[in-house]
């Protein structure tokens, strides 16, 4: 604000009393008017913050249980809903009641109450309906045609459109599907999660080959959605963000080049505005980019070659491949993958941390800074390791030597926002800590190796928002001898952990720490806080000071059982640990002997005990890193584990998702907009 319009009142007084009052080297007339302008500012301010609170879309969060109770908004959800906002539940009331018991409605109320992606759908047209000769329907016969391949790919979800017979199970407890009065709400849990500028993995089997995960697996590739227009807009496939389908891709490549072969112009659903995926990459000394018009989709899973001209991309492994003959460089993708949230290292905002280092950053891979993260430590080094920060400005792959951190030294590795750099190994990453030094990596992928920390008296190790590849060796491993020493990991994505040394300290917070099936332990520390995790595979602690909404898919062996605490967990009922509270499946088991009237769980059968045991465990859509359902409860997961957490919550990794409590406040709304004799049933797509 400049200085006249801060100057307002003493700007308004006479001339003569400012000429005075310069005469004055302090000035007191003008220091008393200053504090008056500080006021004035003050309640104007407070009037137009009065002003937009009038406003549902522009008043502050307090009003919003105001406004909703003026028109007698219901069960508006109280309490923390990521990725919820009230305000769009109390903004849509009226246009709710004006379109009150239509699927449109319901779509959107369901998804303005979970912030999840939805798509509404009436199952009494896809009842299968005895024909009458002067009305034939061919699209509600009770036999499905097996030469529609698109149809049959689609059963089963929510674009399904084969004629079923009717089910008289009840939709709402999500038992039975299609019957005259029913309508599902499918909700679409996965994200699509931006791959920004990555280069692209080159196949063994051959050059042009390529697949779009820069680690050289396979990975589907997922539509990014797209915003809808109003309340009565239904959604579509595209809208929705779900794994692109072949089928699906193809025939809207082949649209985009029908169009422009009659001289007319069609915009590409899945590459216009905002495409799934992008191509670029070098030849003949030129950087050219993969148009609608070349690209063609095909099935890959057996690689081959596109016709001169073409570039073949399979959506549902994550290849693609150039024409025989052509030798594309320096391959470069944009593309999308499935994700349950946003944890691990990604092309997301992380939001800021702690503040560790002052100063600005040293950017890394950008004009004005080392061009390799290599090259950034070997500088850093050089010059006396003060403390630093190192900001990888791109999605790269680098390479790194070992690093050493002064005694009382801070160092911060991060990557900028919207990047993932990758740092590949070839052996282990030697990391030496001085006494009191703090090094913290945000935002990187690691793999090809793990991490071998020396870390010195009083140092620290901090990880947030990475991933280091989980693989049958170690992720990270501390010297045995090393003593008093911290490591955390917040929002990381890990294998094997290794931390044997006295008095070492580890703090893992909504992570996932992953054995890959190894035989020796996941985790292994000598002090540790575990707290709403996923852990695959066993652990070895000596002492637990507290785990909760965890979930210890293999035994946790813990020595110090006096001390510590494990709450609203599971774990295998021969783990040895601490006290234990409202733990599955031991609760259960509880819970079923005072049904009985035992008086403790071992007093039921043997036989009993097993099968219940068995009954209640994490139930996932996959445990192989890399599928986008990894870690994800299943939607056939019991209750007691995705319920079980704290407040209700589910256990594990995506407690912070709240997914509970959403589906909670859409259940206890539906009935006031649903018309009398339709049920509604909650159906999760992804």
């Amino acid at each position: 604000m400049s200085q006249a319009l801060r100057e307002r009142l003493y700007a308004l007084l006479p001339a003569i009393y400012r000429v005075q009052d310069a005469q004055d080297a302090s000035q007191p007339l003008r220091a008393l008017l200053a504090v008056m302008e500080g006021e004035l500012d003050a309640v104007e301010g407070d009037i137009a913050r009065l002003y937009e609170n009038w406003f549902i879309e522009t008043c502050e969060d307090w009003v919003i249980p105001y406004i909703a109770d003026l028109l007698g908004v219901a069960a508006l959800p109280s309490g923390p809903l990521q990725g919820f906002s009230p305000r769009a539940f109390a903004a849509n009331t009226l246009a709710y009641r004006r379109g009150k018991g239509t699927v449109a409605v319901l779509e959107q109320l369901a998804r303005d109450l979970t912030g999840l992606p939805a798509r509404g759908v009436e199952f009494f047209p896809r009842l299968a309906a005895t024909q009458h000769l002067q009305h034939v329907r061919h699209d509600r016969g009770a036999t499905a045609s097996l030469r529609d391949a698109g149809a049959l790919e689609l059963l089963g979800g929510a674009f399904g459109a084969i004629a079923h017979t009717a089910d008289v199970r009840r939709i709402a407890v999500a038992r039975g599907r299609h019957n005259l009065h029913n309508v599902g709400l499918f909700l679409w849990r996965l994200q699509a999660i931006p791959e920004v500028d990555v280069p692209a993995a080159a196949a063994e089997e051959g050059v042009g080959l390529f697949r779009f995960n820069v680690l050289g697996t396979d990975m589907p590739l997922f539509a990014p959605g797209r915003t809808e227009e109003g309340v009565a807009h239904l959604a579509g496939e595209a809208d929705l963000p779900g794994p692109l389908r072949r089928r699906a891709l193809y025939a809207d490549l082949n649209r985009v080049r029908a169009a422009r072969q009659a001289g007319g112009q069609a915009e590409s659903v899945y590459l216009g505005p905002t495409p799934a995926f992008a191509i670029s990459y070098e030849e003949d000394g030129e950087r050219r980019s993969v148009a609608a018009a070349e690209a063609v989709a095909c099935n890959l899973e057996t690689w081959r070659r596109p016709a001169k001209g073409q570039v073949a991309v399979d959506p549902q492994t994550g290849r693609f491949a150039f024409a025989k003959g052509r030798k594309p460089a320096h391959v470069r993708v944009r593309c999308y993958r499935g994700g349950n949230g946003l944890v691990g290292g990604g092309c997301y905002t992380r939001g800021a941390a702690e503040r560790l280092v002052e100063g600005a950053a040293v950017p890394v891979g950008a004009a004005g800074g080392p061009a390799t993260l290599k090259a950034a430590l070997e500088a850093w080094q050089s010059g006396g390791g003060q403390d630093a920060v190192l900001e990888v400005a791109d999605s790269g792959t680098h390479t790194v030597g070992a690093i050493e951190v002064p005694d009382g030294r801070r160092l911060e590795i991060r990557a900028a926002e919207q990047q993932r750099p990758l740092v590949l190994l070839r052996a282990p990453w030697k990391i030496r800590l001085g006494a009191g030094a703090v090094l913290r990596l945000d935002g990187l992928w690691v793999a090809g190796s793990g991490l071998k920390l020396a870390p010195g008296d009083g140092s620290r190790l901090a990880l947030r928002h990475c991933t280091l590849v989980p693989r049958d060796a170690f992720s990270l491993k501390a010297e045995p001898e090393a003593r008093d020493h911290q490591v955390s990991l917040q929002r990381c994505v890990t294998g094997r952990l290794e931390l044997p040394g006295e008095g070492s300290s580890l703090l893992v917070e909504e992570c996932i720490v992953d054995g890959a099936g190894g035989k020796a332990p996941t985790m292994s520390a000598a002090g540790a806080r575990v707290l709403r995790s996923t852990v695959l595979g066993a652990a070895q602690l000596r002492l637990l000071e507290l785990a909760t909404d965890c979930i210890f898919t293999g035994e946790l062996a813990t020595e110090r059982r006096q001390q510590g605490c494990v709450r609203f967990c599971f774990l295998p009922l021969s783990s040895l640990t601490p006290r234990r509270y409202r733990c599955q499946p031991e609760l259960a088991l509880a819970q079923r002997a005072r049904r009985l009237g035992l008086a403790s769980a071992g007093a039921l059968p043997a036989p009993e005990r097993e099968l219940l045991a068995r009954r209640v465990r994490p139930c996932f859509v996959s445990e192989r890193f890399g599928d986008p359902g990894y870690t994800q409860l299943a939607a056939s997961c019991p209750a007691p584990i995705a319920e079980g957490g704290e407040d209700g919550l589910e256990m594990g990794v995506w407690n912070h998702l709240l997914l509970p409590r959403r589906l909670a406040c859409l259940r206890a709304s539906l009935d006031e907009y649903l018309r009398f004799g339709l049920e509604a049933g909650i159906l999760l797509a992804t």
